[in-house]
């Protein structure tokens, strides 16, 4: 599974510039995991997001909730990442409801392991903050 997980996450832009080393072990801790279609991952100022969702395959919905409305903000598909800038920007709460939109899989990182590798790399940290 790490193989592929290497393979996949290495040709995405933001980790593609690290060393291969920390991808190697970004990849080697992730875990695979399935979503069905209307799945809600997190919702807005209310979940507390303990990962970082790398998407493999399929599609998510962004929503913007509020006064009880939700407003489609974005769609987020394959090679795209979720759940960054809630860990490093909002205390872990959500910033966005997440609902997945076709069935999809994602490579999922724990917050220890993402903030890691944030710490140990400036660019990656600048790109979840500058977001």
């Amino acid at each position: 599974m790490s193989d592929q997980a290497f393979e996949f996450i290495s040709k995405i832009d933001i980790f593609s510039g690290l060393p291969r080393g920390d991808v190697r072990r970004i990849s080697d801790a992730a875990r695979f995991k399935e979503f069905r279609k209307g799945t809600v991952i997190s919702e807005q100022g209310r979940s507390v997001v303990e990962n970082v969702y790398i998407i493999r395959s399929g599609a998510f919905e962004l929503f913007y909730e509020q006064q009880g409305r939700k407003t489609l903000q974005g769609t987020l598909q394959a090679g795209e990442v979720f759940g960054g800038i809630s860990i490093l920007m909002n205390t872990g709460i959500s910033v966005r409801t997440l609902e997945v939109a076709e069935d999809a899989s994602c490579y999922v990182i724990d917050r220890k392991a993402f903030m890691d590798l944030c710490a140990r790399h400036e660019r990656l940290y600048r790109f979840f903050v500058d977001t």
